[in-house]
């Protein structure tokens, strides 16, 4: 799907960007928008403020973007070449599901990473992030290194997060439980694979 890559202040607090990464988001100060750092923050507000309809999960979308960042890091080795850059492709996949299902769809995102590593023959590694690793919005991530044999080192391509009902109850996208009839909130996920990988 296509994105914009400017959007309102409003959508990167839905999505969980703002205030915190204020600092590593471009911004048009002018007319009040942010430079899309992840395509991530356009389609959790592709349904914000809206109750889906009973049956309608999972939904899944699938965009490709630029993502613009500041980065923010000290001099040396790791910041030169294309480890440390203000804008880069992504390839990012986007899920909302019931609560229910959330373990199941965390697992099912890895397994197609892993798929897509050993179709590319990639040597990979996946690496579950600690607490004080994870991203405001995730409850639980994974991150999948390739080898880079020219550096010789492990370099991140590839995370799954699920972000649990964190971003739906920011951005209020809930769902009509079919049992119950009542709205829940979903659950969301986000994968991407960086396009220098």
């Amino acid at each position: 799907m296509y994105v914009p890559y400017l959007l309102t202040n409003d959508s990167a607090v839905a999505n969980g960007n703002l205030p915190k990464f204020a600092d590593t988001m471009y911004r048009d100060s002018e007319d009040d928008l942010w430079l899309v750092p992840t395509a991530e923050m356009a389609i959790t507000n592709m349904h914000r403020n809206e109750i889906l309809p009973a049956g309608s999960l999972p939904i899944s979308y699938v965009a490709h973007t630029p993502s613009f960042r500041r980065e923010r890091a000290a001099a040396g080795r790791d910041t030169r070449g294309m480890k440390r850059v203000h804008q880069f492709e992504k390839v990012e996949l986007y899920k909302f599901v019931e609560p229910d299902d959330s373990p199941d769809a965390l697992d099912d995102l890895l397994e197609q990473v892993k798929k897509l590593c050993t179709l590319l023959n990639l040597p990979y590694r996946i690496v579950q992030l600690c607490s004080g690793d994870l991203g405001f919005q995730s409850s639980k991530s994974f991150d999948v290194e390739v080898w880079a044999a020219g550096s010789q080192e492990w370099l991140e391509v590839s995370t799954c997060s699920n972000c649990v009902d964190f971003q739906a109850r920011r951005a209020s996208i809930r769902y009509r439980d079919e049992s119950s009839g009542k709205p829940k909130f979903v659950h969301t996920f986000k994968w991407f694979w960086n396009g220098f990988a």
